[in-house]
C-alpha cells in the first residue's frame, strides 16, 4: 500500500497450484489498492522540506528550493530498501504460488527521486515564503 500511495504499481503473478483461483485471491489480499492516504507522502515530504529549509537562511528562492530537495538523500535509500524487501514469492511444494514484485526502476525513479525532489522542493519554497513573510 505504501508504494501504491506513491503511484507505483506492484505486480503480482499468481500460479494456479490448486486449480481453483486460490492464488489469485491470495495475491489480491496481499496487494490492496491505493487508499485515501495518497496525500500523506506529498504532505510529509513537503513538511520535511520545510523543516530542513527552515533551519538555514537563504537569500533566494532557488537556494531554498535546492535545500528542500535534499530530503531525497534520506528518502531514496528508504525506498530502495522497501522495494527490495517487498519483492517476494510464495512457493508451495516447489511450485511458485504467488510472486509479488514492484518494478525496481520505476519505483526508484517515481517514489525515490521524483516525489522527494518535487514535494521537498515545494516545502523549501514554503519555508522561504514563510521566512519572507515573518521578516516583513
Amino acid at each position: 500500500m505504501f508504494l501504491e500511495n506513491h503511484h507505483v504499481a506492484v505486480s503480482a503473478t499468481a500460479g494456479d497450484l490448486f486449480g481453483s483461483g486460490v492464488a489469485s485471491e491470495y495475491a489480491d489480499t496481499l496487494l490492496p489498492a491505493a487508499s485515501g492516504l495518497q496525500i500523506l507522502p506529498p504532505l510529509l515530504l513537503a513538511g520535511a522540506g520545510l523543516f530542513v529549509t527552515s533551519r538555514g537562511v537563504y537569500s533566494s528562492w532557488f537556494d531554498a528550493l535546492l535545500a528542500g530537495t535534499t530530503v531525497t538523500l534520506g528518502y531514496l535509500p528508504c525506498i530502495v530498501t522497501i522495494t527490495v524487501v517487498s519483492s517476494f514469492e510464495v512457493t508451495v511444494f516447489g511450485t511458485t504460488l504467488v510472486e509479488i514484485a514492484p518494478d525496481f526502476a520505476r519505483t526508484v525513479l517515481v517514489a525515490g527521486v521524483a516525489y522527494p525532489l518535487v514535494f521537498g522542493g515545494i516545502g523549501g519554497l514554503c519555508a522561504f515564503g514563510l521566512a519572507r513573510w515573518r521578516a516583513d
